[in-house]
């Protein structure tokens, strides 16, 4: 449990996110389109698109679709701010050009805008844009259509017919947005509008009205089909508003469906936790709490990692290993004094590392050979090695393999328990899973249109619950592996050692009479995170001949021949740090059907 918690009040760290170079952009704020619609059948266009520009702007475009209806579309102008441009095809600021690509008509000029707002106006004339009835005349036109990629802040399109129409003749209705709004405002008048138009959104009217007398008449009846498409159109908006429809009961059942499945989920990894993941309780070595000795020759990174949190080895792990190689005789340790700079300026010896010919190694020291890369040459310096280490892109790997390493042999020697990191390898597949799990349930929430109105609490709250799940999973994942009794027999052991060492107060009695056992403590002090000038402070009582057959002796010596590993413990933590860092009437809504009408522009600036 003391690892659950000590990972739950841990600090997060937060990361500065470097501001992103400032991109040029443009809206529109405002689109103005009012259609005259003429007794001859015609109808005058005037568009007005107010731009706010935020950077260098020059190229303006609009396009409009002519073929769907086989529109004719002529009188084309152009002008800003009510300065009027001149057609020439060969574009310069002040000019435009009309031209047909396709089933578009496409008008384009050239301005210059400079962090400013401009208005333009585009103007047109819709030949034959009436369709004439014998019950009723019809004006649908897409007044923007599905191209413009930025959206329009408010659109307002108003419609003047040639002349009055009687009340029961004249009807009215707008696709597009669903908070559109369509107005009768008098018998010749009609405004669309809406607030905010997305990108890529079409935005039509539709208006029916009595026969004009004065253009040919097609002898079919039309009203009455109109009326019912259009009501077929305003029944499937009424469901589909039904549909999106945000209902908090709905929405609060669903999540806590989800929510129930991952509570339990959770209350199930628990007491896997609880059963395989939480440590036994660390036996009493003694009534003192602390041990003279070592309590047994157990490889020294094993001991740093035995009593990890994460149960992996640190970079104190490598100075004990690099020491414990240099007890055993198979590396040696020298300090060559450097010359003071300007004669002034002391600076730290050289450190040599000489690897022994052949030598006996374990997995363990084997990795720690390399790393201090003896496997290529069998002498080389601290300053080579940091050399190395720059250039050098795999260490961090090795470094991690061999971390690793001391870990899966605390496992294969029954210091850690098999079964609980095995529930590791699940812990991962059941993070996975969470994650497509929840993309599904998003997906077929989306797909089949629950809570349609509101995706983004579907998203946030299926989102929250899973990671909710995966951080509790991974706060498991981190405290589930658990020493067996023999490695809290062994860990109790090593902090009663620990203990003893850090208490100077009581070792400044007991002077070590035996080399051997001096290098001991040297070697698992530097495990135990003790600090190579500490450990050179023990009390001592051998001299002479005892102390020269060590090699661990032999490379704390300083100039003056007094015992202090000063100099060495600031080249090892240098060195040790560098693994792991390394490389008027009435009106209505809009309906989401239509799409029919002529027309249909887009645009864009650049």
């Amino acid at each position: 449990m003391l690892k659950m918690i000590t990972l739950l009040i841990a600090l997060f760290s937060f990361v500065l996110i470097p501001q992103q170079a400032h991109a040029k952009s443009y809206t529109i704020d405002n689109a103005q389109i009012d259609v005259q619609i003429n007794p001859d059948g015609t109808a005058d266009v005037s568009e007005t698109r107010t731009y706010s520009f935020d950077g260098h702007f020059e190229n303006g475009e609009w396009r409009t679709n002519i073929e769907k209806n086989r529109i004719d579309i002529n009188s084309v102008s152009l002008s800003e701010d009510g300065k009027e441009y001149q057609l020439n095809s060969a574009l310069s600021p002040g000019y435009y050009s009309v031209d047909e690509f396709g089933n578009d008509l496409v008008i384009k000029w050239k301005y210059s805008a400079d962090d400013e707002t401009k208005n333009f106006t585009i103007k047109f004339k819709i030949m034959d844009a009436v369709s004439n009835y014998s019950d009723t005349a019809q004006f649908y036109w897409k007044f923007i259509g599905d191209g413009w990629g930025v959206s329009t802040q408010k659109v307002r399109a108003i419609i003047k017919l040639p002349y009055p129409a009687t009340k029961e003749h004249l009807k009215a209705w707008g696709h597009g947005p669903l908070d559109g709004v369509v107005s009768i405002t008098d018998l010749s008048t009609i405004t669309f509008e809406v607030n905010i138009l997305p990108a890529n959104t079409f935005f039509e009217g539709r208006v029916v009205f009595p026969t004009l007398s004065g253009i040919p008449i097609d002898s079919d009846t039309k009203l009455q089909e109109i009326i019912t498409e259009e009501a077929a159109y305003i029944n499937e908006t009424i469901e589909q508003e039904e549909r999106m429809k945000f209902k908090p009961f709905n929405f609060i059942f669903f999540l806590s469906l989800i929510g129930a499945l991952y509570t339990w989920k959770a209350q199930s990894w628990f007491k896997k936790w609880l059963e395989k993941g939480k440590d036994p309780k660390l036996p009493e070595i003694n009534p003192a709490g602390s041990l003279h000795e070592p309590p047994s020759d157990l490889d020294p990174a094993m001991v740093d990692a035995l009593l990890a949190f994460s149960y992996l080895p640190s970079t104190n792990s490598v100075t004990a290993t690099i020491l414990n190689l240099c007890r055993k005789k198979i590396i040696k340790i020298t300090q060559q004094k450097k010359a003071p700079v300007l004669g002034l300026f002391s600076l730290e010896p050289e450190i040599t590392f000489e690897i022994k010919d052949n030598p006996s190694l374990t997995e363990i020291e084997s990795k720690v050979v390399s790393l201090l890369y003896l496997d290529e040459q069998t002498s080389i310096t601290k300053t080579e090695i940091l050399e190395k280490l720059k250039d050098d892109t795999t260490r961090l790997t090795d470094w991690n393999a061999w971390r690793d390493k001391v870990k899966s042999q605390l496992l294969k020697n029954g210091y850690l328990d098999t079964e609980s990191n095995k529930l590791k390898s699940q812990m991962i597949i059941d993070i996975v899973f969470s994650g497509i799990f929840s993309f599904i349930v998003i997906f077929f929430a989306q797909f089949l249109g629950i809570f349609s109105s509101r995706p983004e609490l579907i998203i946030l709250g299926v989102m929250g619950i899973s990671g909710i799940y995966v951080f509790l999973l991974i706060l498991f994942y981190i405290t589930m592996d658990k020493r067996t009794l023999k490695g809290a027999q062994e860990a109790a052991g090593w902090i009663a050692f620990k203990k003893y060492l850090k208490d100077y107060s009581v070792t400044k009695n007991y002077p070590l009479e035996s080399v051997i056992i001096w290098e001991k403590y040297i070697v698992y002090g530097s495990a135990l995170g003790i600090s190579l000038k500490a450990l050179s402070e023990l009390p001592i009582k051998f001299k002479g001949a005892t102390t020269q057959t060590s090699y661990l002796y032999a490379a704390g010596l300083s100039d003056s021949g007094q015992l202090s590993f000063g100099s060495l413990s600031t080249g090892f933590n240098s060195l040790s740090s560098s693994y792991g860092a390394s490389g008027s009437g009435s009106s209505g809504g809009f309906s989401g059907g239509g799409g029919g009408g002529g027309g249909g522009s887009g645009g864009g600036m650049s």
